[in-house]
């Protein structure tokens, strides 16, 4: 791994994309994540792969959205990261919006289903 920037990493091409709709009227939220790549990690001096997303839509006032990356010790964990940050805000937001958030897909409209940021039992 060489990481020679400590910028931010760029979304470039999404690797994977999802458009949610939201029920509430305030039109749909589109949510990308990027390609992990190597990034140095200034503050913690050292090399590590940063996984960049971006989730669009929503009120302004919502938390979380616009761009941002997960760090991970290699490119699954950064990847994994990222995942679970994404859930994470769809989650405060679909809480904000009284469950308004569905995914359509072809085959009907699903409610989101992310469960909550909380650590459980299992995961202490």
């Amino acid at each position: 791994m060489t990481a020679t920037s400590s910028m931010p990493p760029a979304l470039g091409e999404p690797i994977a994309t999802r458009v949610l709709d939201d029920q509430s009227g305030r039109g749909p939220v589109t949510v990308e994540i990027g390609r992990p790549q190597p990034w140095y990690w200034q503050e913690a001096g050292r090399s590590v792969y940063a996984c960049p997303y971006r989730i669009r839509g929503g009120a302004p006032d919502d938390p979380g959205g616009g761009d941002s990356y997960a760090k991970g010790i290699d490119e699954m964990d950064a990847l994994t990261l990222a995942v679970h940050a994404v859930e994470s805000v769809l989650y405060l937001w679909n809480e904000r919006l009284g469950s308004q958030l569905r995914w359509t897909a072809g085959h009907g409209s699903w409610r989101l289903s992310y469960p909550s940021p909380e650590p459980s039992d299992r995961a202490r």
